[in-house]
């Protein structure tokens, strides 16, 4: 039931972790890392494409987000349909308006990293392998073998995270812009709770 290009996206939300540097020079991680402690919540919009590795279509979504550090993500589709993805420490949510159904599901150790957003120095640097060609251009790779996908690549403009590649362990690519960032906002746990219609279906772990 939950929808592929919103799993594709959770796959795409899987930021934290281990510190294999190509280039020596510390300074190159700066606006990686400093960008990552600069906030404790963040907010903005996202235009998504997701491109196939076999036939070359396309499919684009776009939405907003929200984000409060440790566990709390929320992504919500708008077009082309209404879904809602939240997340906290234990639980994913998926409500698709249309359908009307709730999914969710328990996050395992394998999906516990698709909240890209809530990392920070420390947890980046456990989990993955990074190398910055450039100043502000990262290829993060996971170390794990159980990883959902090969790499991501993280694009920042004057300092701040623009664009999101990831490439999935199938070849598909997701390419993920963010803008209209907004640092800090005034967000608490209630902010990252389904509110349901009484008629919506629920699912539960297994289920789907």
């Amino acid at each position: 039931m939950l929808n592929k290009r919103l799993f594709l996206l959770f796959i795409a939300f899987s930021f934290f972790h281990n510190l294999s540097a190509a280039n020596s020079d510390e300074e190159q991680f700066d606006v990686l890392f400093s960008w990552l402690d600069s906030f404790t919540s963040l907010s903005g919009t996202f235009r998504q494409t997701q491109l196939s590795a076999y036939d070359g279509f396309s499919l684009e979504s776009t939405g907003d987000f929200r984000c409060l550090k440790p566990s709390y993500f929320r992504w919500h589709q708008i077009a082309p349909d209404d879904q809602l993805v939240l997340s906290d420490a234990e639980f994913i949510w998926h409500y698709d308006k249309d359908l009307e159904t709730v999914a969710r599901r328990k996050i395992s150790d394998q999906m516990a990293s698709l909240q890209v957003l809530l990392g920070d120095s420390t947890s980046i640097k456990n989990e993955y392998s990074i190398v910055s060609p450039t100043t502000g251009y990262y290829h993060l790779t996971p170390r794990s073998p159980n990883s959902n996908f090969k790499m991501v690549r993280l694009y920042f403009t004057k300092h701040e995270l623009s664009q999101i590649e990831i490439i999935d362990r199938l070849g598909q690519e997701q390419k993920i812009e963010l803008s209209h960032l907004r640092y800090n906002p005034s967000l608490t746990a209630q902010d990252f709770v389904v509110n349901a219609s009484e008629n919506a279906e629920l699912l539960y772990d297994g289920n789907f």
